[in-house]
């Protein structure tokens, strides 16, 4: 499929559209892709191609206002239904993008929906307010410019075309009027039982988008979907149905995908090829026959603003290598080559350092690819000394005895990709070795009180691991360390939430783990600390010592973390938890806390 459109004596774009044109070597003019779907229409018309679907992720270009400056770039999909004038074909077009939106998080029926619209009932209401078929693509313009102009100055411009001012505001006020089919349908009642050309097109338009909704409704479409008679766009390329996936903000809202049914512009290319030449020898059956066959419709997705609206407010973590191994002397490089290549097989990324570069020149390369974990081998040591690299301020430094070494880093991986919500290749391949009955959670006993309650849920969940599917019985009793008391409702929105954030990290933990839930409302950073400074391995002095520091760091939550503290140490010695789940309330952030 060709990606440049040459230019023809039929204009497909609008004059003032961002269309990129270049001149090629020998003098024609092409222009690069606006959209993926003129490029596909004019393939299929070419091919003779009567039956597929089809997906394409690529590049369209925008020329920007400043002259001199490169084409702006931007990522598109499109999906495409080819083969089927039916209106079943429209309906699956919303079913795949409401599909879509179901799998990526935040990006529900509640945040966004369905505007839909009819070429035929758009220009049916137009020919019943008076408007002469010579001016339907200026009006089309006008009707465009909704969202930026008021109701006044969209009538002014209307009789600037040379309508009359009633019929400018006739035509406003049955353009305004919103919601679903049937509501849009009564408002419009008295058009379509007129006996008048344009009724049988208000009424064909809106049986069409009844049918469209029912149906969509019907194959599992979660989102709302609205009837919008004033929705306009690239008229020039719709024939049928029209619809936009719009994105609720706090401030207006945000156009994400666009699409309709275009059998009219393949037919427009196909006559260009002269096809229809060749078709006119054919009986006129056979011709009827292919130019109905010849349908086509489809959606295009905004990939930045998909990825925009998935990053609003997340936390995103890139890293080069998550493990960095540093071999201190050159004897101990055969044991740190051992080490890379153990780790290599369980899919962590890592890298070696050079063994003749020093200690502080191998944690800053460690810094540049933003590895989490530095480990220091030395031949003759029995232990290797693993730096924690979250901040350079702070670097906690652990040591590992050898034999243990591979393990403690699995689980330290596994830890930091959990905190950064990451879904790696790592992840997976680590969850992969993990099978058994799953993880038990055990309950708390809250101790030192100070205001505190407590409050306990069990639940079950099945989870699914690269594509093999085993049941996991979790069972949640969840404190809540809370100085106001929570609502049950709230309670069990929260739980869910819960629930559901923490249920594929423990899943990667090995059967029979006992890991207890703490619902905190602190923020992100304080649980981060907490992870980072409570020594759970060594004694109560030890103990003692790094809750001293962390309370030293945080003296606004003094009190909270020794209370926090001290439930930990109760639950450690009297129950013996071996993982501790630090969910924050306010952030809806988590760190797990896994003893080497």
């Amino acid at each position: 499929m060709s990606h440049l459109l040459p230019k023809g004596k039929t204009q497909i774009y609008d004059r003032d559209s961002s269309l990129v044109q270049v001149m090629t070597k020998g003098g024609d003019v092409v222009s690069l892709p606006y959209d993926l779907r003129v490029g596909f229409a004019r393939f299929l018309a070419r091919s003779k191609i009567l039956n597929i679907k089809r997906y394409s992720i690529d590049k369209v270009f925008r020329e920007v206002k400043v002259r001199g400056i490169h084409p702006r770039e931007q990522e598109e999909c499109a999906f495409d239904i080819v083969g089927s004038s039916g209106r079943l074909a429209d309906s699956e077009v919303l079913f795949v993008v409401d599909e879509l939106l179901r799998e990526l998080p935040g990006m529900d029926g509640s945040s966004c929906y369905f505007r839909l619209n009819h070429m035929k009932l758009l220009q049916g209401i137009l020919a019943y307010c008076g408007v002469p078929e010579r001016l339907y693509s200026s009006v089309y313009g006008v009707i465009r410019e909704g969202d930026r102009w008021g109701k006044s100055q969209r009538i002014a411009q209307l009789v600037e075309l040379g309508l009359s001012e009633q019929c400018g505001t006739s035509l406003i006020n049955y353009l305004e009027n919103e919601g679903t089919a049937a509501h849009v349908g009564n408002l419009l009642r008295h058009i379509v039982r007129s006996k008048k050309p344009y009724a049988s097109d208000v009424k064909a338009g809106l049986s069409d988008l009844e049918f469209i909704v029912s149906h969509a409704k019907a194959m599992g479409v979660k989102c709302e979907m609205k009837v919008f008679p004033s929705l306009v766009y690239n008229p020039g390329h719709f024939s049928g149905m029209v619809c936009q996936l719009v994105r609720r903000k706090k401030r207006g809202h945000e156009i994400m995908a666009a699409g309709g049914r275009y059998d009219t512009l393949v037919q427009n290319f196909a006559i260009s090829f002269n096809l229809a030449d060749q078709q006119r020898k054919q009986p006129t059956a056979d011709v009827e026959k292919e130019q109905a066959a010849a349908a086509a419709v489809g959606i295009s997705l905004s990939m930045e603003r998909l990825v925009a609206a998935l990053g609003a407010g997340v936390e995103t973590h890139f890293s080069a290598a998550e493990v960095v191994v540093y071999p201190q002397n050159t004897s101990s490089r055969e044991r740190s080559l051992g080490l890379v290549s153990k780790l290599w097989s369980l899919g962590i990324r890592c890298v070696i350092a050079d063994s003749t570069v020093t200690l502080d020149e191998a944690q800053e390369s460690a810094f540049e690819f933003s590895a989490s974990l530095i480990v220091i081998v030395r031949e003759g040591d029995t232990q290797a000394r693993v730096r924690f690299l979250e901040k350079e301020q702070h670097i906690p430094e652990r040591r590992v005895r050898h034999e243990d070494l591979v393990d403690f880093l699995q689980r330290a991986v596994r830890s930091q990709q959990s905190e950064h919500g990451s879904s790696d290749s790592s992840s997976i391949m680590s969850a992969q070795s993990v099978t058994g009955s799953g993880v038990t959670t055990a309950g708390s006993i809250i101790g030192g009180g100070g205001g505190f309650m407590r409050s306990e849920s069990t639940k079950t969940s099945t989870s699914t691991v690269s594509g093999e599917i085993r049941s996991v019985q979790v069972n949640y009793n969840y404190t809540f360390l809370d100085k106001t008391k929570v609502g049950a409702s709230a309670k069990k929105r929260l739980e869910s939430t819960i629930s559901t954030k923490l249920t594929s990290s423990l899943g990667l933990l090995a059967p029979g783990t006992v890991v207890e839930a703490l619902a905190l409302h602190l923020p992100k950073p304080v649980l981060k600390s907490i992870s980072g400074l409570i020594d759970l391995e060594g004694n109560v002095a030890a103990f003692d010592k790094s809750v001293a520091a962390l309370q030293e760091k945080h003296p606004r939550h003094r009190k909270d973390l020794g209370d926090i503290c001290d439930t930990i140490r109760a639950l450690r010695q009297k129950r013996g938890c071996s993982v501790f789940a630090l969910y924050s309330c306010e952030d809806h952030f988590f760190n797990l806390m896994i003893p080497s």
